[in-house]
């Protein structure tokens, strides 16, 4: 180890005040392999913030820096609408919310993706998908919302309801990635467009996801700020 190295380990003294002693945070929770106990058989040591647990500090998963974990293969979103989704306007309400948020992650990640997925579920429970390719990488919300809206006159026919829907991004390449630009591309749009998105992020991060609202969503605001469960499809 480089001296260099060794200085940054010690540099600030951690949780127990000993600026000599690296201290290293880890789950006690879950078996075999790092149980929590209530004595210190086998070698396990207090745990520091649970008074009366013990813990071996045994985990056979290996250490990785964060820049050296594996890209996330999707990003995604899905609700189960308040009510039933009975016409192509409640569905465009709900696919925006939708795009929206998928677009807010993917700038959030710094990825785009090539590929756009929309899952549907139907009021009897049947359940399937369609997907299309984008012509460039995009986290744009209105090509998100395009591409979803095109596949949802492909996969569903009205007035059948639909209980629930998702969106989700695939072929994930990085945001700063260079990419061909074509004839028929207005890249000064895009680029106002994604500026255009980012602002809107900045503002609802600050100030709540309620700050700006898009005029559709006020039509019907059930379907227009649908519960999202945004954890659904970040896959690593």
């Amino acid at each position: 180890e480089s001296p260099e190295a060794a200085a940054d380990t010690t540099a600030a003294p951690d949780g127990d005040g000993d600026p000599t002693t690296l201290t290293v945070a880890m789950e006690c929770a879950y078996a075999p392999y790092n149980w929590t106990q209530t004595d210190d058989s086998n070698g396990a040591v207090p745990i520091s913030n649970v008074p009366g647990a013990y813990a071996n500090g045994y985990d056979p998963a290996p250490v990785h820096r964060v820049e050296d974990l594996p890209p996330p293969k999707s990003i995604g979103n899905s609700a189960t609408a308040p009510r039933d989704l009975i016409c192509e306007a409640d569905a465009r309400a709900a696919l925006l919310s939708l795009a929206e948020s998928v677009g807010a992650r993917l700038r959030l990640e710094g990825y785009q993706c090539r590929t756009v997925e929309l899952s549907v579920r139907t009021a009897d429970l049947h359940w399937c998908s369609h997907r299309m390719a984008l012509r460039h990488p995009s986290d744009l919300t209105s090509e998100l919302l395009d591409a979803a809206l095109a596949l949802c006159e492909q996969a569903h026919l009205w007035p059948d309801p639909l209980r629930s829907i998702g969106i989700r991004a695939l072929e994930l390449v990085p945001a700063c990635a260079p990419h061909q630009l074509d004839l028929f591309e207005n890249a000064e749009h895009r680029a106002r467009q994604r500026q255009l998105d980012i602002t809107l992020d900045n503002l609802r991060a600050r100030y709540g996801k309620t700050c700006v609202l898009r005029g559709r969503a006020c039509f019907d605001p059930a379907l227009g700020l649908v519960q999202r469960e945004e954890h659904a499809f970040l896959r690593k």
